[in-house]
């Protein structure tokens, strides 16, 4: 492939077990009879009968996940509803909203209960919240409120906002992570601005917890980021940014995820000044017509789950600090009055009824599970390392292919000492998102560069359900192509080539 579209690679050094970084098209096997029935009956081989084994959060002892909490400070969500499905997840992360107007609704009285049962309660399954400090309060003259869109706290408000944040990081000693408002950015606050609040709150959260990873935030303009740091450098003493922030988050919403990372996230790397980027908050609807970000495309299930496959692997692959999904649930928001169901959620909520309960777990769900299942603490990110997949014409007419149909090709690759496990995908043309489509190929050549390892018996898995399974010749170099005795697939959702001791099947 082109160097501009090969994807990094991923190592894991420490265990047998091998975790597939970028190709989670198996990964969704986890769920087996639910995926198989997202595609077209009779395309393509039919599942073997194993699947990849979830794993809980408690089972795994860290990794680069994260699941959207946000709104509760705002009741869009309700925690019990939906806590029973955080630990089989997998994610060892949450991002929540401290909520200052929900907290304090009387001066000087903080009722932290609210987020005391969260935060205990994701403890215990094993997942690490994170919390952002946000938003304002009605009940001081220049607070704000407690909508997304409040501006930031000034005169008392600000005072009131610091002692606030004060408390919330001492009453809560196991939260180490503190992300300082949300998309300023996109709310119109002046760079200058953000700046000199967030260094505020920054130096507030360190003389309370001074270990304390302390985030900048921006929804995705490096421009701005790029002034916000800028003022931070020159405004202060020198080490001032290093020395109170350990990371910027930012939110890529880009109907097709691989267009974020030929510039914006170049760019917002460039603005960050040497500060680590995380993948804060960034999700998709399940349908179209909804509430929110990218809503007005035409979205499925399918393509919702391939769409968080690509942005969740294609993150890690550019080594994004950490990924975070948004949001765990549907949220229950109110436009002018009328009820606006955000589908970003991995869960069905039904917004009518007391409670918001789940109805259901969607496709991504099983996405999601099934990529914590592989990407743990002991997979390292590798660059360079690529492999061609594809049918004997393809390979013959693949140059000629790309420039007439625009197609894009993105490929990961992980791999321990003895073994490895690549991955690609296949987005259609420059410009689309995942889409329903599969392309089917009866018979499919490997080839894999020289310092893959060698597969001793190759598992393929396609189009979000099926494995495949061939055996390379013995003795056969690694970089000669392996013919695969089953057809293959080239589909807009990532592909996972493993050894198939590499996988932990069921």
């Amino acid at each position: 492939f082109p160097a501009a579209l090969r994807q990094p690679a991923v190592r894991r050094e420490r265990r047998p077990f091998v975790s597939a970084l970028a190709t989670l098209g198996v990964l969704l096997a986890v769920l087996a009879p639910l995926l198989a029935s997202a595609s077209p009956a009779g395309r393509g081989p039919q599942p073997t009968g194993q699947h990849l084994q979830p794993r809980s959060a408690l089972n795994i002892s860290a990794n680069l996940w994260s699941i959207g909490a946000e709104t509760m400070d705002r009741g869009y969500t309700t925690f019990s509803a939906w806590q029973p499905y955080l630990g089989p997840l997998g994610v060892k992360r949450a991002r929540l909203q401290a909520g200052w107007n929900k907290t304090e609704q009387v001066r000087g009285r903080y009722d932290d209960g609210w987020l005391h049962t969260i935060v205990d309660s994701m403890l215990a399954v094993g997942v690490q919240p994170w919390l952002q400090l946000s938003f304002g309060n009605v009940l001081y003259s220049g607070g704000g409120d407690g909508s997304v869109r409040s501006p930031l706290p000034v005169g008392p408000g600000r005072a009131a906002f610091l002692a606030w944040t004060n408390h919330t990081v001492a009453t809560f000693p196991h939260i180490t992570a503190w992300e300082i408002w949300n998309e300023p950015d996109i709310q119109h606050i002046p760079a200058a601005e953000y700046a000199d609040f967030a260094v505020q709150v920054a130096a507030v959260v360190k003389a309370v917890q001074p270990a304390a990873q302390v985030y900048l935030q921006v929804a995705a303009h490096a421009d701005y980021l790029a002034n916000v740091t800028d003022r931070i450098t020159q405004t202060g003493p020198a080490g001032q940014l290093a020395r109170l922030f350990a990371a910027v988050t930012y939110h890529p919403y880009t109907y097709n995820p691989s267009d974020t990372y030929a510039t914006l996230f170049p760019a917002v790397k460039t603005a960050a000044l040497g500060l680590p980027v995380a993948q804060g908050e960034n999700g998709a609807p399940s349908q179209p017509g909804t509430y929110g970000a990218l809503s007005n495309y035409n979205w499925t299930e399918t393509k919702r789950a391939k769409w968080l496959l690509r942005r969740m692997l294609g993150d890690l692959g550019h080594h994004t600090l950490f990924q975070s999904y948004f949001s765990m649930a549907d949220m229950c928001y109110e436009e002018a009055g009328q009820l606006a169901v955000n589908t970003k959620g991995l869960l069905e909520t039904d917004c009518t009824a007391p409670g918001q309960p789940v109805r259901r777990a969607k496709l991504s769900y099983a996405a999601l599970q099934a990529l914590t299942a592989v990407y743990d603490d002991q997979v390292q990110v590798l660059d360079g390392v690529h492999f061609w997949l594809g049918t004997d014409q393809a390979r013959q007419q693949q140059q000629q292919r790309e420039q007439q149909q625009q197609q894009q090709f993105s490929v990961q690759h992980v791999a321990s000492r003895q073994r490895t496990l690549e991955g690609t995908w296949r987005t259609g043309n420059a410009s689309g998102p995942p889409t329903d489509v599969v392309w089917s190929a009866p018979v499919c050549h490997l080839a894999v560069s020289t310092d893959c390892g060698l597969f001793v018996e190759p598992v393929l898995g396609a189009a979000m359900a099926w494995y495949m399974h061939c055996r390379r010749a013995p003795g056969t170099a690694r970089s000669v192509p392996a013919r695969l005795r089953s057809g293959c697939l080239l589909a807009s959702s990532p592909l996972l080539l493993a050894d198939k001791s590499a996988l932990q099947l069921a």
